[in-house]
């Protein structure tokens, strides 16, 4: 999987309103809840992947909370799913430019 982390409410504020610029539409696929972590499988459809040349593409986040606040989210890209591979390759072509 390809994966990075968001720490800091500055960075995860940040995230999400790129997240609803680029019009993301998120699909839950399943969830759980052990103590202050949230996780769960996702497919997403967004202006960026349909860039990427692929329909959506699926992952998992973990979401860390204190306080009632999130403090952490990781991001991971299932890189196995066919349609995914395609956008992490691009979006590492896309970085080296």
């Amino acid at each position: 999987m390809s994966a990075h982390a968001v720490r800091g409410r500055e960075r995860i504020q940040q995230e999400i309103q790129r997240q609803v610029a680029d019009q993301a539409q998120i699909t839950l696929l399943s969830a759980n809840v052990s103590g202050n972590t949230v996780s769960g499988t996702w497919s997403a459809d967004a202006t960026r992947i349909r860039l990427a040349g692929v329909e959506r593409i699926v992952g998992t986040d973990t979401v860390e909370l204190r306080a009632g606040r999130i403090v952490a989210n990781r991001v991971a890209y299932d890189a196995s799913d066919p349609q995914t591979a395609i956008l992490i390759e691009w979006l590492q072509e896309q970085q080296s430019r």
